[in-house]
């Protein structure tokens, strides 16, 4: 985990396989960090090159835990970069989750550029459950 201070980012690079224990210990950390939890930082989540190795039923305990985090969740956004398409797969339904649970918004993007564009600099906000954006 890199925190960049100048973007206000926390910035998170999955390498390998990825489990869900382990992916909800990167969360458990996250929601910790002083920089994401009281200042203001978003989260860059790299998934490029790395495998889930988890089941589709584990997000149910993911949802659990977005409810009992919402109060720190609420407004953030998340910019997921992957290369796989079962991550792809898997993001795209969190994505809808994250933002019914605790209104977490999060984008999926196959470019670092294209999620540090829209992560830092979104000229839109997420006001729906089918990934519709509305202007500001």
């Amino acid at each position: 985990m890199d925190l960049d201070d100048e973007r206000k980012l926390v910035i998170i690079k999955h390498i390998g396989d990825v489990t869900f224990a382990s992916l909800a210990h990167g969360w458990l950390t996250l929601l910790h960090t002083k920089a994401f939890k009281d200042k203001g930082y978003n989260l860059l989540s790299d998934y490029r090159g790395a495998k889930f190795t988890f089941k589709l039923n584990e997000l149910i305990v993911a949802r659990k835990f977005m409810k009992d985090f919402k109060t720190v969740l609420k407004g953030k956004k998340v910019a997921v970069i992957t290369d796989e398409p079962y991550i792809t797969a898997i993001s795209t339904l969190f994505e809808i989750y994250a933002y019914e649970d605790a209104e977490l918004i999060l984008k999926i993007f196959a470019t670092e550029k294209a999620a540090l564009k829209w992560v830092m600099d979104c000229h839109y906000r997420c006001n729906c459950k089918q990934n519709a954006c509305v202007l500001r």
